[in-house]
């Protein structure tokens, strides 16, 4: 029989408070490698408009197994969006604004690569550029990352989770990524897809 004790409100009160209190940006964030949650905020509430940031402007909660810096850096780099499902749908709600056009992830005929889009490299970099300026990470280690991370999406309610709270612009926020999918399934019909940069 399992004795494990369940998480409670004041848990996920510690976990959103610590989020809230470790905000910084990329390049002042000094990790560990322990396991936990971490939360991305923007610097203003309004900057994914017309869809407003939870509490104290998150819009994105995820966990990690090892709260190391190259799990960040995924999210952060301009040749990593076809694997950061934070940089997609960021660049789903701010494609007209920065002028974002995609792509496949790479090569070939499997659906994956056009579902995990990526953008044309001179806009990937806007994206990423964007996120610096605009978008701060505060981190929380904890052993039950699962469970706690579980609570601080369904209390602090960030934009960019589709799941896990009744988030009321998911179904705009998908639409807005299936145009992505469809431009990147056209782009590669035509055969246009210029070749995603090596990583050195």
């Amino acid at each position: 029989m399992s004795h494990e004790i369940s998480i409670t409100p004041d848990d996920e009160s510690q976990a959103i408070a610590q989020l809230v209190a470790s905000r910084t940006t990329l390049d002042q964030l000094h990790l560990t490698g322990m396991c936990g949650v971490y939360a991305m905020y923007v610097t203003q509430s309004d900057l994914l408009a017309p869809f407003p940031a939870g509490h104290e402007g998150v819009i994105y909660v995820g966990k990690c197994n090892d709260l190391c810096a190259r799990e960040f850096e995924v999210h952060f780099s301009p040749l990593k969006t076809g694997y950061s499902s934070l940089r997609q749908l960021l660049g789903a709600v701010l494609q007209d604004k920065l002028a974002l056009k995609a792509l496949p992830r790479g090569p070939g005929d499997s659906e994956t690569v056009v579902k995990n889009y990526r953008f044309r490299r001179d806009g990937d970099e806007r994206l990423t550029q964007w996120m610096r300026e605009h978008v701060r990470i505060g981190v929380y280690p904890c052993d039950r990352y699962k469970e706690i991370e579980a609570g601080v999406v369904a209390r602090a309610q960030p934009t960019l989770n589709l799941t896990g709270w009744k988030n009321p612009h998911a179904p705009a926020i998908r639409q807005l990524r299936k145009t992505c999918v469809e431009e990147a399934r056209a782009a590669r019909v035509l055969e246009i897809v210029p070749p995603q940069p090596s990583v050195n």
